[in-house]
């Protein structure tokens, strides 16, 4: 099961990535029905594929690893992009300096072309405080418990907005995020149980239903991760799930076929995608008038053929993905007398 079953998540990644992008795409039904899922998506699959800590010592050098990961090319996009930005609007360096400090304290400092850097940091302290919870308390009662309260106070501080001076790192968000990253974690191991046709015939009508009321109803549930607005103490948790599980149910139907190779492919590239969809929109919005779909094939194509070129250069990996390439060892086979 192991190709296959990061094949599939590979899959979702690439239908949450599209699903991103459609939903900056300036249009009023995709940004609403898009959120409902497509952040939760993204912690639920890094929960999934999150792998327990035996110690302290290992915790630490965890940390580092994902620091380079997440941050590296966060900064090396959010650099440049800014620089497209000053150098549309007109170079300063004093508006440059200001779009660094921005850079460094993240969340809701990230607006247009970089709102959704946001991610980036909070999935970093998403995981963070994952690990520690997983590594200092036995107890699954005790965790589960932690992560509840998380939860509940995810949505008093949503509720009451205690801070008005925006929180770096979107660190506050981590409340909420916590609960998808725990979950897709836990279901890991029962996923090979519910992720069958029962189980997608269920949530896929259930999302269908949903979307129907809503849509009478003058879209009556919202949710958006980033400006802590979830007020719906149990559709926050459920509906992102439930649409999340007929996504993954897709994701596993498509993965049985060859030509699913592009797919997943594309799904490896989500953070790349993720990083520059807005900017290579805003770029080509110059030359060329386009609606949603123009705006969705442009903002995951041009960042995909982007990925494809900069794996091939080792400095370029490392810069804008964070990853070091692999050292290839030679081996010498001895030959038999």
């Amino acid at each position: 099961m192991g190709k296959e079953h990061y094949k599939w998540i590979d899959i979702a990644r690439a239908i949450g990535i599209v699903a991103v992008v459609m939903g900056h795409g300036y249009h009023e039904l995709a940004h609403h029905y898009t959120y409902w899922f497509h952040m939760p998506l993204f912690f639920i699959l890094s929960g999934f594929l999150y792998k327990p800590l035996n110690n302290m010592g290992e915790f630490a050098s965890w940390v580092g690893k994902r620091a380079v990961r997440l941050l590296l090319p966060y900064l090396t996009f959010g650099i440049i992009i800014y620089l497209y930005i000053e150098l549309k609007e007109g170079f300063t360096v004093v508006s440059f300096m200001e779009d660094m400090y921005n850079l460094m304290y993240g969340g809701m400092m990230m607006k247009g072309l970089v709102t959704v850097f946001w991610f980036m940091t909070c999935l970093l302290i998403t995981q963070i405080v994952f690990a520690l919870i997983d590594l200092i308390f036995r107890s699954h009662a005790i965790k589960i418990g932690i992560i509840i309260l998380s939860y509940l106070f995810a949505h008093l501080y949503a509720y009451y907005q205690p801070i008005e001076t925006p929180v770096p790192w979107s660190a506050d968000v981590t409340f909420i995020a916590l609960s998808y990253y725990a979950f897709g974690y836990y279901i890991k191991k029962y996923i090979h149980k519910v992720l069958n046709l029962k189980t997608f015939i269920v949530t896929a009508l259930l999302t269908i239903m949903f979307v129907i009321y809503d849509y009478k109803n003058n879209y009556f549930y919202n949710i958006d991760l980033k400006p802590n607005v979830y007020n719906h103490l149990l559709l926050d948790f459920l509906v992102p799930v439930i649409i999340c599980f007929t996504i993954f149910y897709i994701s596993a139907q498509i993965a049985k076929f060859k030509s699913s190779v592009v797919i997943s492919y594309i799904g490896t590239s989500a953070i790349t995608i993720m990083f520059l969809h807005r900017v290579v929109n805003d770029f080509f919005s110059h030359f060329f008038s386009y609606g949603i779909i123009g705006f969705t094939l442009i903002g995951v194509l041009t960042p995909f053929i982007f990925y494809i070129l900069i794996k091939q250069v080792p400095f370029a990996r490392f810069l804008f993905l964070g990853t070091r390439p692999r050292k290839k060892y030679e081996y010498v086979k001895k030959a038999s007398a």
